[in-house]
């Protein structure tokens, strides 16, 4: 099967504001096309077949209606067929690491599982169980949404941190409630990417800790060649090469935010040998930890609290 021609989408009207709305009440058919910026998906009413492709170039086709709601990355390339009706809100934001006090809902399996792991999972085989609000919940959804609108709508002074908190308010209870759905739903999809998102859990709060495949198989509960195996399909990357990336990630923090030695940084991220550290630092950063730290950008910064001019309700 030959490959689709995708379109590359971009949002130039984003600006340094993290979060734009796009409300389409009667989605048309569309061609495939991608973005570069994250897109929360919240299905209100109606029906469609969304289409996906892999990374190995085989197109997907998962039935959506109301009450579903999924996440797109940037680069997959998707398009929407058969609809009948459908009514979606697309939440374009700019990547949630980069959003304040976000730390704070790493604790909760359904974050991990939602935001980070059904994203590429959907984008590689079809999902037969999807993330479905419904009743009380998809109501609650609607209104927040209706708010959130509103908000960037506004340009009375605060409104925008508003639309920051009202945004993060339902990334919250998206995923205690997607937490919630796969304990109930023990051996779906969603159960095991919960499994899984209990695992990076894990590892993002251990990360001074000596760790190893097999010690990670061990606790739980599968064999290394299993673990490495879900953990890749899961997240692109093995389980030791995602555990680098979180801790020059977290070191990078330490530097920006911190008085602490190199040295000492390293130690805390698990990196006992400074020397391995730096390297490590340089491969993910393109720069040494001293450079790092003397560079501008090294604190994450709050986004403005202007956003841009939109619409409430958007064709496409």
């Amino acid at each position: 099967m030959s490959h689709p021609e995708v379109v590359h989408r971009t949002l130039p009207d984003l600006g340094s504001f993290p979060l734009a709305l796009v409300w389409i009440e009667d989605h048309p058919e569309g061609p495939w096309h991608s973005h570069d910026y994250h897109e929360l998906v919240i299905v209100l009413s109606g029906a469609a077949r969304h289409h996906q492709l892999t990374p190995s170039g085989e197109r997907l086709a998962t039935p959506i209606a109301a009450g579903d709601v999924f996440v797109i990355v940037p680069g997959s390339a998707h398009c929407y067929r058969e609809t009948q009706h459908l009514e979606l809100v697309n939440a374009v934001h700019r990547p949630l690491e980069e959003w304040m006090a976000v730390e704070q809902l790493e604790g909760l399996l359904g974050y991990h599982a939602l935001f980070a792991l059904q994203p590429r999972v959907r984008a590689d085989q079809e999902l037969k169980r999807h993330f479905r609000l419904a009743g009380e919940e998809l109501d609650q959804a609607r209104t927040q949404l209706v708010r959130l609108a509103e908000l960037l709508n506004s340009r009375e002074a605060g409104h925008g941190f508003e639309a920051q908190i009202t945004f993060m308010q339902m990334v919250l209870t998206l995923s205690r409630l997607y937490g919630q759905q796969a304990t109930e739903q023990q051996g779906n999809a969603q159960g095991d990417l919960v499994a899984l998102a209990d695992l990076l859990a894990y590892l993002r709060h251990h990360l001074a800790e000596e760790l190893t495949l097999p010690v990670l198989a061990q606790r739980f509960g599968r064999s290394p060649a299993t673990l490495l195996r879900d953990f890749r399909r899961a997240t692109g990357l093995p389980p030791m090469q995602y555990l680098a990336k979180l801790r020059v990630r977290a070191a990078a923090s330490l530097l920006a935010e911190s008085d602490l030695t190199v040295s000492d940084v390293a130690t805390r991220v698990g990196l006992q040998d400074s020397n391995y550290f730096s390297r490590i630092f340089r491969r993910h950063l393109g720069m040494s930890p001293r450079q790092w730290r003397q560079q501008p950008h090294g604190r994450r910064m709050a986004f403005p609290f202007t956003p841009p001019s939109s619409k409430m309700k958007m064709s496409q």
